[in-house]
């Protein structure tokens, strides 16, 4: 019975580190968009509307070349620095958000 349940416990653990992983990488994909410093309900929304689209003919290839290309380290409009938005009155700091 201890067995049992020494395999259950482990697991678990494999499972939860397995979630935690994707989590820090997911984590990651945020900052490399520069979206670190956004709010969480903006960056959640976006990432909702965004899987709205996924069902257009054409929009998941887009989408793929955009992040594949970013992957590459070729200049993206997110990891420009002088951005700001007019909206908020802030600056293109995103620690300022």
């Amino acid at each position: 019975m201890a067995s049992l349940a020494f395999r259950r416990r482990t697991m678990i653990h494999v499972e939860r580190r397995g979630d935690n992983r994707l989590k820090f990488q997911l984590g990651g994909l945020v900052v490399k968009a520069g979206l670190g410093g956004e709010d969480h309900a903006v960056i959640f929304g976006m990432m909702i509307e965004g899987a709205r689209h996924l069902t257009e003919p054409g929009e998941r290839e887009r989408l793929r070349a955009i992040g594949k290309e970013a992957f590459r380290g070729e200049p993206q409009e997110a990891d420009i620095d002088d951005r700001s938005d007019p909206r908020d009155g802030r600056d293109g700091d995103p620690a300022a958000r």
